[in-house]
């Protein structure tokens, strides 16, 4: 497997062990942010933020790269999520 393989391979794992924390503890947080945007990077909250503008600022205010963090919308309202 060559080095960028190897590269996207790590991202897939992280945004897929990111997800999974995310909902595994999504019942820990949901109501600190209701109706907001979280993104998740290495099993933690790095910020939250009311609509995309703002998540878009705060990223480039905190160097943080969007395109390998998670990123999820908590409703306004509980939801069942099935997988």
């Amino acid at each position: 497997m060559n080095k960028i393989n190897k590269q996207l391979l790590k991202i897939i794992e992280d945004y897929k062990r990111d997800s999974m924390w995310f909902f595994d503890n999504y019942d820990k947080f949901k109501r600190y942010y209701r109706n907001k945007y979280v993104v998740v990077k290495n099993e933690k909250i790095l910020f939250s933020a009311k609509n995309i503008r703002e998540l878009k600022r705060k990223a480039k205010m905190k160097n943080v790269d969007l395109t390998t963090a998670y990123i999820n919308k908590v409703p306004k309202k509980d939801i069942t999520i099935i997988f």
